[in-house]
């Protein structure tokens, strides 16, 4: 989804993530750390009009809940937490998942409440996940 304030654009992600036990959550993907992360300038999102650099920030908002299928419809799922914030304060420093080219979210529910991010700022997650992408390049990565 895309806001826009005033002259602004801001790209606003809705991600969700099951309580595992205790603290612990299932790990977020929050997007490619390919593509058009990775060529910020390149015109590809949104049928190729915009890129990543269009947006002014990148917030997430982030939906943590307790899963239980045994229960009938309506009290499967329990919401547990609703986390707000920009898409560098949610991120980890492990890819999302093992065959794809994802940023893998924080896995602690306290850390997601609190935005204690593993970066102190959104140049440095950039930074981070570019290099990461450089140094883990997938299958039909256009290197910079």
């Amino acid at each position: 989804m895309t806001l826009k304030l005033k002259d602004r654009l801001i790209a606003i992600d809705i991600k969700s993530a099951r309580v595992k036990k205790d603290d612990r959550i299932t790990t977020m993907t929050l997007g490619t750390y390919n593509g058009y992360f990775l060529h910020p300038n390149e015109k590809k999102l949104q049928k190729k009009t915009r890129c990543y650099n269009d947006y002014s920030q990148h917030w997430l908002i982030s939906i943590i809940y307790e899963w239980y299928p045994t229960e009938p419809t309506e009290k499967m799922v329990n919401i547990v937490s609703i986390c707000v914030g920009q898409k560098w304060q949610f991120a980890g420093k492990t890819a999302g998942s093992e065959d794809t080219a994802n940023i893998g979210g924080l896995n602690s529910l306290i850390r997601l409440k609190n935005l204690d991010s593993v970066f102190t700022s959104n140049d440095e997650f950039e930074r981070y996940w570019r290099d990461f992408c450089i140094k883990h390049p997938r299958k039909g990565t256009k290197i910079p």
